[in-house]
């Protein structure tokens, strides 16, 4: 709720002729191009497409994924949005009242894509089957990052990819863990 003389950031989306309920102007502050304005209002390279937002991937209020590429080989695309401590990315996440966003490179090769849009999961491998759908293999203690909170981030991967993701656990080797637990020992 906003109340008179405050200012917000928002995209015009309607102006009705008549008033109705007492509004006459629809603002939009959760769709994916809000978001994309505001990467442009906030960095120049955005803005000039020296850095390029190839796509966005919302739900508002919680969580954004952002896929962007570099058009110049000096600039790092993720770098130039997050900034040093994050700095740069500081605005935008103030203007969305602290919504996550993840900030990832864009990839032609849909194996990274997906890898990277899991993030911050540790994926081990990644196997597209068809143009559907796809199996990601993980340890076990990275399964709850790859879902997120309320399955959010498996969620917008999905979306951002293009492929439904299916978590597969990769299995342990029984030497792996003797060994492992030998060295424990010397510790």
């Amino acid at each position: 709720k906003c109340s008179a003389g405050y200012t917000i950031r928002a995209l015009l989306k309607e102006v009705l002729p008549e008033p109705r309920n007492d509004n006459q102007l629809i603002l939009d502050r959760s769709s994916d191009l809000f978001l994309q304005r505001l990467f442009e209002l906030e960095f120049p390279e955005v803005f000039e497409k020296l850095v390029e937002i190839k796509k966005i991937v919302r739900i508002p209020g919680y969580k954004s994924k952002v896929a962007v590429i570099s058009h110049d080989k000096n600039i790092d695309p993720v770098g130039t949005c997050i900034g040093i401590g994050g700095a740069r990315i500081k605005p935008v996440l103030k203007e969305l009242s602290g919504e996550k966003i993840d900030v990832i490179v864009w990839s032609e090769s849909p194996e990274i894509l997906v890898r990277d849009s899991l993030k911050p999961a540790q994926i081990n491998r990644v196997e597209i089957n068809d143009d559907e759908n796809c199996n990601v293999w993980l340890n076990e203690d990275q399964r709850s990052l790859a879902i997120g909170k309320m399955g959010q981030n498996i969620a917008l991967a999905s979306r951002l990819s293009g492929y439904n993701i299916h978590l597969v656990k990769t299995e342990v080797n029984k030497q792996d863990d003797e060994i492992a637990m030998n060295m424990e020992e010397f510790d």
